[in-house]
């Protein structure tokens, strides 16, 4: 958790959830503190909705792109891109989308250890191909834009 609480405090950006106050409780329990964001999961929004506007769904493609450019250019890798980790907020004509769960991310630096790479992260469905071969996974950016173009597949497609 505290990993976690770290790598999302580096990333200021409007379509990433801003971390507020890391710190531990009376116990000694780490804890931090996200913006409440409302909205639903880009799944949630799938499974309700069959029909989209294309320039809406383009608007949500270019964001989950900025949403990952960013986190790459500071050294960040989500490892875990996939609707459920995506949030969605209407409001008016205009829909913003989030970066959420940074619960399998690392950072670049980190993954510089073989200890890092042992274990595979993500979701099967959204993982690139490299990653699912035998052998050590080589996690680098290349494995999220693989999972946003899946995504951004899933969204034109609609399956």
């Amino acid at each position: 958790m505290l990993r976690e609480a770290r790598i999302s405090a580096l990333l200021q950006h409007p379509n990433t959830i801003p971390t507020h106050e890391i710190g531990r409780d009376n116990r000694g329990n780490y804890y931090f503190t996200m913006k409440l964001v409302h909205g639903y999961t880009l799944r949630e929004v799938l499974n309700y909705r069959e029909r989209y506007d294309l320039t809406q769904l383009m608007d949500v493609i270019i964001q989950i792109g900025n949403a990952l450019a960013y986190a790459h250019s500071v050294g960040v890798l989500h490892r875990d891109i996939k609707p459920e980790n995506l949030l969605l907020q209407s409001e008016e004509d205009r829909i913003t989308i989030t970066l959420a769960d940074f619960g399998f991310a690392a950072s670049v630096e980190e993954l510089k250890s073989p200890e890092a790479r042992e274990f595979r992260f993500g979701t099967v469905d959204y993982m690139a191909p490299e990653l699912l071969s035998p052998g050590e996974p080589d996690y680098t950016t290349a494995g999220d834009i693989w999972a946003a173009g899946v995504v951004a597949y899933v969204l034109l497609a609609g399956r």
